[in-house]
């Protein structure tokens, strides 16, 4: 069963996010992280199944980067944010609703969004406390997350250096990936810059 949900802007943190997957999955165990890209199997309709794993983890991780903010759609003065059906925003205000523990994670040198930058229904985003991740000291910055995370998850314990399963996957609701599913490769190419 997921307890964690990775909340991440394309385009913004998409690499982040997989390093963080991969990486939280070696510290707490396999299936612990729902990531969308390795979660959800192929040819299922991810609108069903976001949500609902949304609400099933007591945890979410809201990776915001540089662009997270202003980011807008081509050809759009409107930024993403501020749709109502941006996904970011959907995840966010759906766990904040449910008052699950809402962990903002800076990366790549990005600042915490101001209340008044936000829209709503997520402005209590701003008053969440957050960690920072960063390159030049990555191994501490995850490892004091993972701490984080495993003492908002009641009674669980992390499984420290566990290494990543590449022979199963399981499925624990249709369309759903139970196990962590992560290729260290795709971490690795993720990691350097590559995308889905």
């Amino acid at each position: 069963m997921h307890s964690v949900f990775l909340n991440y802007r394309k385009g913004d943190s998409s690499a982040l996010a997989g390093f963080l997957y991969e990486e939280l999955s070696r510290h707490l165990g396999e299936g612990v992280v729902f990531y969308a890209s390795e979660s959800i199997r192929a040819g299922y309709d991810f609108t069903e199944l976001m949500l609902p794993a949304v609400r099933t983890c007591p945890v979410l991780l809201a990776v915001i980067g540089p662009q997270w903010l202003d980011m807008r759609e081509r050809h759009s003065d409107v930024r993403r944010i501020d749709h109502p059906d941006d996904w970011v925003r959907r995840e966010i205000a759906e766990a904040l609703r449910r008052n699950h523990c809402v962990i903002p994670v800076l990366v790549e040198g990005a600042r915490m969004p101001h209340s008044s930058e936000l829209p709503e229904d997520i402005a209590a985003l701003a008053r969440r406390q957050y960690r920072m991740v960063q390159y030049r000291d990555t191994t501490a910055s995850v490892r004091r997350l993972a701490d984080d995370i495993a003492r908002n998850i009641p009674g669980f314990r992390p499984k420290r250096e566990r290494r990543l399963s590449t022979d199963t996957l399981s499925v624990h609701q249709q369309g759903v990936v139970g196990g962590s599913g992560a290729l260290t490769q795709i971490g690795r190419d993720q990691y350097n810059g590559g995308g889905f």
